[in-house]
């Protein structure tokens, strides 16, 4: 596996120094200039300079290498896939793993450091557990929320795997596994909702009632309007219920509250003339009824009279 300014070689590194070994894990697993390393190790940029050297000469090094690897940044683009003019975007997942098994060298890479890289995804190392925390350059864009989730499955499933043999460690063995997601953000791009809120420069923040954490906001980022959900536990099922109440608003475009509020207005000023009238009419109605009621008796009275009706 070859990257800038490094040659992997298929021998062990067991022909190292520590001292060799720590640096070259500096410069190729945690990207770290010269400079940089000189400080974390308390010594000289010139003391790092000759381990660079002897890393040259041994072959772990290319010699194109110069000032050191730079962190690789990912470059995924917020722009919908060909096709796709709206589209749920993943981004913002964080990630606990609690270790089933530890080994002694993850016990002593983490007294050296418990924070590393992976695929620019920052990762945190504890006594019972590790943290991942995608990296802010990240996302999974889909036409649904179900979508990205599975994309970023797909993703997670090999960095895991990439974890637990870099660092000699157990967090997945069939149903035993124990990772759970932390944080998940589900973002529709483009939302005219939010665009519209946006260039008015209203900001609209929603909270939950049972634990008052942040579930919705409108939001304009990297050049994009979103409406996001962002609750750290149902952000997924608020994503699909938020999109049918949006969908509803563009396909039918139902009466807003103050329509519907004066609708119920009118129907209850109707309502109270329609009692009106229908008061008369029962008030009628029951003079009809006394007038007939009398006209029978007044019938009733006649044939007893024999007289002719």
């Amino acid at each position: 596996m070859n990257k800038k300014g490094v040659d992997h070689k298929e021998n062990s590194r067991q022909s190292l120094s520590s001292e060799q070994r720590e640096i070259l894990t500096m410069l190729t697993e945690d990207y770290e200039t010269p400079k940089n390393i000189a400080v974390r190790r308390r010594t000289s940029k010139q003391a790092v300079y000759k381990t660079i050297a002897k890393l040259r000469k041994k072959g772990y090094l290319t010699r194109g290498y110069t000032r050191g690897l730079k962190k690789r940044r990912t470059t995924h683009t917020l722009k919908p896939p060909k096709g796709l003019k709206k589209g749920v975007r993943l981004h913002g997942q964080e990630f606990n793993c609690k270790l089933i098994h530890r080994s002694r060298y993850y016990d002593e890479l983490k007294g050296k450091r418990n924070l590393i890289y992976v695929d620019d995804n920052t990762v945190t190392l504890h006594r019972e557990s590790i943290r991942v925390f995608c990296s802010p350059h990240r996302s999974f864009l889909a036409d649904s929320e179900e979508r990205a989730f599975a994309l970023s499955l797909q993703y997670w499933n090999s960095i895991f795997s990439q974890l637990e043999n870099r660092l000699k460690v157990i967090f997945i063995k069939g149903e035993a596994t124990r990772v759970k997601q932390c944080n998940h953000h589900f973002a529709n791009i483009n939302s005219e909702v939010a665009e519209r809120y946006n260039r008015q420069k209203k900001k609209v923040k929603l909270y939950t009632r049972e634990d008052g954490k942040l579930w919705f906001l409108f939001d304009y980022s990297k050049s994009v309007h979103e409406d996001e959900c962002l609750h750290s536990e149902t952000a997924l099922d608020d994503r699909g219920k938020v999109n049918k109440q949006l969908n509803d608003w563009r396909d039918n475009d139902p009466p807003t509250l103050s329509e519907i509020s004066g609708l119920v207005m009118r129907n209850a000023e109707s309502m109270a003339y329609f009692g009106d009238n229908l008061k008369s009419h029962v008030e009628a109605i029951q003079t009809l009824s006394a007038s007939v009621k009398h006209l029978n008796r007044l019938v009733e009275a006649l044939r007893g009279r024999n007289e002719p009706v």
